[in-house]
C-alpha cells in the first residue's frame, strides 16, 4: 500500500490524484522533457533516522515502517517511470529537508 492508495477513496483525493497522473503523463509525452523528480519516503530497518519522541514519529507510527525496497515505499502505480527520472529517497515529509535534493539540483 503506498500513501496514495490509502487516501484515494476521498473525493478531494481523487481530484488531486487526477491532477498529478495529468501533469505526469503530460511531462512523459514531452521529446525535450524537464528533469522528474520524484521522492519516496524511505527509512533503514528499525528507523534508525527517527527521533522516537519527536512529532515526526509520532505522526508516521500508524503507517507501515517505510524499509526502503518495501512495497510502501515505491512510487505509486498512478505514475509513469521512465530510466530519465530521479527517485530521491527521504527520509522526512518535509520538502525541504531529508533528502539530497539541493546536490542533485544544482549538479
Amino acid at each position: 500500500m503506498t500513501i496514495l492508495s490509502a487516501i484515494e477513496s476521498a473525493s478531494e483525493s481523487q481530484a488531486l490524484i487526477k491532477s498529478y497522473t495529468r501533469w505526469n503523463g503530460a511531462i512523459h509525452q514531452k521529446e525535450s522533457r524537464p528533469l522528474t523528480v520524484f521522492t519516496t519516503l524511505a527509512f533503514s530497518p528499525g528507523q534508525p533516522e527517527v527521533e522516537r519522541e519527536k512529532p515526526f514519529a509520532k505522526l508516521i507510527a500508524p503507517f507501515e515502517e517505510f524499509k526502503a525496497g518495501t512495497p510502501e515505499t515505491q512510487i505509486d502505480s498512478h505514475f509513469a517511470l521512465c530510466e530519465q527520472d530521479v527517485i530521491l529517497k527521504k527520509n522526512r515529509w518535509c520538502a525541504t529537508t531529508g533528502d539530497s535534493l539541493e546536490q542533485i539540483l544544482k549538479a
